[in-house]
């Protein structure tokens, strides 16, 4: 770890040279987490490591080798990972490790599918809060899901349109249909038609940027500015001699 603010560089992180090989997933300002393999081809699994700078320890969420833990997304405040229990599937599930109390707990339904249809896709930058989607067994994305650190719900804007590739910033997030980019509001439990783009969104607090479908010679990142619902602009019409002005109002 280098601290870009002192210019310091630290030491190898603890345990971090453990396993056969080792993947980094996620840092916040004090804690680091990766993923790191044991066992030799076909049984290999791996273990979620989660390194703490404030008391410089590193924890293993859980080193049995009956559980496979892969795909970790961390907070300021939560470890989310991916649980495939190795010799069954009654462990199978999201996961979400409290980093204050070091307590595991199961993300409530996201044990309804097997763990290879599972895809944890992001989680808010300060809470539990967190987004996922799942596949069928031909590997199609199905639908999409929202925990809001109690309970968890699935993110439809039209009915009977697959919802993938959510992103998430605390309480609002966005997502994809075939009828192009959406944004919910998890505290108002409404949901707003952004753009009939059909791209990948991401979202930080309440702004949302994404790609147009153009081709990849005439492509463009757009901007949505969630704090924008409506816009004033004066405006004038001239033939001639006359002419007229007024205010346009776009909400």
């Amino acid at each position: 770890m280098y601290d870009t603010g002192t210019q310091t560089t630290f030491t190898r992180l603890q345990n971090s040279n453990a396993g056969l090989s080792r993947t980094l997933t996620g840092i916040t300002t004090n804690n680091v987490v990766w993923t790191t393999s044991f066992g030799t081809a076909p049984n290999i699994e791996r273990d979620v490591y989660f390194y703490n700078r404030s008391t410089q320890t590193t924890t293993v969420l859980d080193s049995s080798d009956d559980f496979d833990d892969s795909n970790p997304l961390i907070s300021t405040t939560h470890v989310a990972f991916k649980r495939n229990q190795v010799s069954g599937n009654t462990s199978d599930g999201l996961y979400l490790y409290n980093i204050g109390t070091g307590a595991t707990s199961l993300v409530p339904s996201s044990n309804l599918v097997s763990a290879d249809k599972l895809g944890l896709h992001d989680i808010s930058t300060n809470s539990s809060n967190l987004v996922w989607q799942t596949v069928n067994d031909s590997n199609i994305i199905e639908k999409s899901y929202f925990y809001n650190g109690t309970q968890t719900a699935e993110l439809t804007a039209v009915a009977n349109e697959k919802a993938f590739n959510p992103s998430i910033s605390t309480t609002n997030i966005t997502f994809q249909q075939f009828s192009g980019v959406w944004l919910y509001s998890s505290a108002f439990d409404t949901y707003r038609h952004i753009s009939t783009d059909y791209s990948a969104p991401f979202i930080s607090g309440d702004k949302i940027v994404w790609k147009n479908v153009a081709s990849d010679s005439s492509s463009r990142l757009l901007f949505y500015d969630g704090a924008s619902n409506n816009d004033i602009f004066g405006f004038t019409v001239s033939d001639g001699s006359l002419s007229r002005t007024g205010t346009l109002s776009i909400s």
